[in-house]
Order: C-alpha cells, then structure tokens, then sequence
C-alpha cells in the first residue's frame, strides 16, 4: 500500500509540474531520472525524385540540423544515416507528392535498415476529392530501438505507377 500511494503521489506531481516526466520508480522512495538526449537530426529534400514499383530510398540533400554528432552521419548523396549511438530513437517525417496525381493510388512510406515492407511501413492512397489538385501529404512516426552503426533510411513505393516528390523531411531525435 505504501508503493502505491507513493506511485500515485509521484503521478500527480508529475502532472503538476513538480517532477520531470522522464523519471521511473525502480523501488519504493527511489526515483531514477532517464538522461536527456543531445542528439537530433533533421533533413528535407527529395523534390522531383520519382518514385515507382520498387522500394525506393529518398534522399534528402540537405541536413537542416545535426545536434550531438556530425553532420555526416547522414550522407546527404545516399539517403542513408548511421546511427551514432544505440538507443531509443523516435522517428518523425512527411512526404508530400506533387499535386494531381490519380485518385487511388496507393502509397508506402517507411524507416528501416533496408528497403523492405514490415511493420515499421506505412500505407496509403491518394485521396478520392473534388478538389482537382488532389494534393497528398503523408506524416511518419515510428519508435525503436536501434543499435550504433545502424543505417536507416526513409524509403517510399507506389503501387503500379510512378510519382514525383514535392518534398519529403525527416527528423530523428535519441530518446533514451
């Protein structure tokens, strides 16, 4: 009962403010305080790359922010980023493909290791509209462990037909 209440009591403080929400109770009256990260990426990019039938890596040529580690930890002429260290990463990105493409087409966006389906992809389709530009953006999110020397890439496919990028950005930021 004693956990209890103090598990509770450390819920409600934290909902006041009074504790940082990054903190976990390993037993009872000792709270332990996750490191805060220093490492942040974010790229954009890709305008005009066509994307087609096959699993296909965008490359982002420009590295908007790199925080807690070189810049070239992703290669800006690949796609592809090294990991620098191994944790939890949380993954953020959109794509947006050029405006009136047909109505139905169905899409794939994903972060990985490679360029494969699985569950770290996403799908969707163009959106049947009466707007006539039928214009498309695609948010991505996705949290996972990853190890030091992982190289992951942000990688579409479109179903049976081919589509120009309007732009597309990712952002990957070290949790814990």
């Amino acid at each position: 009962m004693k956990f209890f209440v103090k598990l509770l009591l450390g819920f409600a403080l934290s909902l006041a403010g009074a504790i940082a929400p990054a903190q976990t109770v390993t037993q009872v009256g000792t709270w332990n305080y996750a490191p805060q990260s220093n490492i942040f990426l974010s790229v954009s990019g890709a305008s005009g790359q066509s994307m087609g039938t096959a699993f296909s890596t965008l490359v982002m040529g420009t590295v908007v922010s790199a925080v807690g580690f070189p810049a070239s930890n992703y290669n800006t002429a690949t796609g592809i980023f090294t990991v620098p260290q191994t944790g939890v990463y949380q993954i953020t990105g959109t794509i947006r493909w050029t405006d009136n493409q047909a109505a139905g087409i169905g899409y794939a966006v994903g972060v990985h290791s490679s360029n494969a389906d699985g569950y770290w992809t996403l799908w969707g389709a163009i959106p049947t509209t009466n707007n006539v530009q039928r214009r498309a953006s695609y948010p991505y999110v996705r949290t996972d462990k990853f190890n030091a020397g992982d190289q992951l890439r942000m990688f579409t496919y479109v179903d049976g037909s081919t589509m120009p990028m309007s732009f597309a950005a990712m952002q990957i930021k070290l949790l814990f």
